[in-house]
Formats: structure tokens, sequence, C-alpha cells
């Protein structure tokens, strides 16, 4: 894991798995409850499989996986996580699918995509099973290169 200090003096740590985030966004490089206190902190995952928020609700044990997409949740219980609880559609919702899992099964789960993980770029990885997906995942990562000093591929 990479870390370093932004222009904001946040400090940002950045993984090829996992992009932590709090809900008012990079800038705030904040884990502490923010927002509308719904939520106790975020994960943002993306990986092959999907697109995925996992959050700790106030009052709940288990974690919440939520998604855009229903097989994403599908992709990753299948490949991940199979004690990952079933899908629920909540219409009206940020993320309109999510799931419920225990903490260390997540874990367990997160630790299971780090071992499989054997592509050496990880937007050709996903334009090999989703070209529709690659699209937008690239442009979360052009959206991203902001962090760095003058953006991806700078010699500044």
């Amino acid at each position: 894991m990479r870390s370093r200090t932004t222009s904001a003096g946040c400090d940002l740590r950045i993984s090829n798995v996992l992009l932590l985030t709090s809900s008012a966004g990079i800038r705030a490089c904040s884990t502490e409850p923010v927002g509308d206190g719904d939520t106790f902190g975020r994960v943002w995952l993306l990986i092959p499989e999907g697109f995925f928020s996992v959050v700790q609700k106030p009052g709940e044990t288990n974690l919440c996986v939520r998604a855009r997409d229903s097989g994403d949740l599908d992709r990753l219980r299948e490949s991940y996580m199979s004690d990952l609880g079933p899908t629920q559609e909540t219409p009206g919702g940020d993320y309109r699918y999510r799931a419920w899992i225990a903490r260390e099964a997540l874990a367990d789960g997160l630790a299971a995509i780090a071992r499989d993980l054997a592509y050496s770029n990880f937007k050709s990885e996903v334009g090999r099973r989703d070209p529709e997906r690659a699209h937008l995942y690239s442009r979360v990562w052009s959206t991203l290169g902001s962090i760095q000093p003058g953006g991806p591929y700078s010699n500044y």
C-alpha cells in the first residue's frame, strides 16, 4: 500500500484493491462519521467483479455491502464471499442493492481477492470481462488522477 500526504495535508492511502473514502469525499480525508450520520465510515471496492460500497450501519453487527448492479453482488458472492447474505433491492436508495456479511467473512473475502490478483493492469482486466464497465471505471480512474500532482503520467 502506498501512502502520501495530499496538498490539503490529508494522509491518503491507496492500494490496488481498495479505495478508502468517506461520505464527504476524498477531500475530507476522514473515516469519522460525516454527512447524514447514517453510517460510520465507508469503503469503496472496485474489482473486476464489480463496484461496492461497504458500510457499518449504526446498531448493526454485520456490514452492509451495497452495489448499483445486483449482478455485482452475485459475482462477489460466487467468487469470494459465499457467506454474503441474499441481495435486497432498495428502490430510491443511493445504492439500489444491498447484502449483509459478518466482518470476519468480509475480511476473509478481501484476503481471497488479494490472493487471486494475477493481472498486471486493472483497467485491461475489466475491459477483457466487460468493455462497457471498463469505460465507466476509466472515468473513475481519470477523476481520481487529479489526486496525483500533474495527473497520471506526469513528471511534475
